[in-house]
């Protein structure tokens, strides 16, 4: 019977050990982990283009064009969008330049009718960005008739500012 006190109490003090490292009357407490996370646009310009292939020098009639300015990533956004004067201009006329330093005048528009001017400030487009994919604004240009200007390769750099 000894052995079995003796076990008896080892039982039992096992248990009073045990019992004691619980908290008597355990409470739980909550709080929220705020998550938060800064979207950027992803808005880019991707591809512009404008070529007006041969002019005759000295045609009878205009030499009209349309050419493109693509974007995407702009989810929603609404846009500006604004051509500059090009690296040549004669006050507000834009000018394309050759090597040999000849000019050859021509014009950007908004429209097809090519009766609005394609610039900056109230001449820039007002656009809202579809909620996927990419976007395609038509441009307008135009060479007028009558210019008499030396042979060679005429060209211009215009900016294109994309504001959201």
């Amino acid at each position: 019977m000894t052995t079995f006190r003796k076990a008896g109490r080892a039982c039992l003090l096992g248990l009073a050990l045990a019992s004691a490292a619980l908290p008597v009357g355990a409470a739980t407490r909550t709080a929220n982990l705020p998550v938060s996370a800064t979207v950027e646009s992803a808005c880019n310009l991707t591809t512009a283009s404008m070529d007006f292939g041969t002019y005759q020098a000295g045609a009878t009639a205009n030499l009209d064009v349309t050419g493109s300015i693509r974007y995407t990533q702009c989810v929603g956004l609404t846009l500006t969008l604004e051509l500059g004067p090009g690296a040549n201009p004669s006050g507000t006329t834009r000018r394309m330049r050759s090597d040999a330093g000849g000019f050859l005048t021509y014009e950007i528009y908004k429209n097809s009718a090519r009766t609005s001017v394609f610039g900056s400030g109230t001449a820039g487009l007002t656009l809202t960005a579809p909620t996927s994919g990419a976007q395609t604004v038509s441009i307008f240009g135009r060479i007028p008739a009558g210019q008499t200007v030396a042979p060679g390769t005429y060209s211009d750099t215009v900016a294109i500012t994309l504001t959201f």
